[in-house]
């Protein structure tokens, strides 16, 4: 109920290394409640025993979808949609700037993305870089090299280093304009 999810990580973790596993099942996918004006003249989203105390009641069990009733995203559907993205971004040697990227697709290679990348210094980037030549095909695995090296690091070694990646369209699909990011990752490079 409420922000959910919980041990959904676990789940995929499962999944991915076993295809025939099953499990991780979403029942809701929005919250189920009505608009109910109070007394007060404010409205609140109603469910259950907030219309009489005398009608039978499922309490807030109406209340467990990934998207409350005005359909704004809860918390939970965040951490879906990590989950059910269909790309990844692996550490290979992420201190000497080399990551696995990872395409989960069953029939497109990764063509229709662009990657970008920074490199945060104690949250601040200190390093950028994009590329459109994602060409990894669908369910393998390729190496992309970033551009920098533990040597070129040495400047921030008194620093938590954190890799994060993106992975968005290059052109408007169907339903998804341009710009929007399908996939992301954060990957740690150094903790001092």
């Amino acid at each position: 109920m409420g922000n959910s999810m919980g041990g959904f990580d676990d789940y995929w973790q499962i999944i991915r290394q076993y295809p025939q596993y099953q499990g991780g099942f979403i029942w809701d996918f929005v919250d189920q409640a009505l608009f109910l004006e109070r007394k007060e003249g404010h409205f609140v989203y109603a469910y259950g025993g907030d219309y009489n105390p005398y009608d039978a009641s499922d309490q807030n069990f109406n209340n467990n979808g990934l998207f409350s009733p005005s359909r704004d995203a809860n918390p939970h559907a965040y951490d879906v949609a990590y989950h059910y993205q269909n790309v990844w971004a692996q550490d290979v040697d992420v201190s000497n700037g080399k990551i696995g990227v990872r395409n989960e697709y069953f029939f497109r290679d990764l063509s229709h993305l662009s990657m970008e990348w920074e490199l945060l210094a104690n949250g601040i980037p200190v390093r950028k870089g994009h590329t459109d030549n994602l060409k990894t095909p669908p369910g393998k695995t390729s190496v992309l090299e970033l551009g920098y090296s533990q040597s070129d690091l040495v400047l921030y070694r008194d620093k938590e280093l954190f890799l994060n990646v993106y992975f968005s369209t290059r052109k408007a699909e169907a339903l998804i304009p341009a710009g929007v990011v399908l996939a992301r990752a954060q990957l740690p490079v150094h903790t001092p």
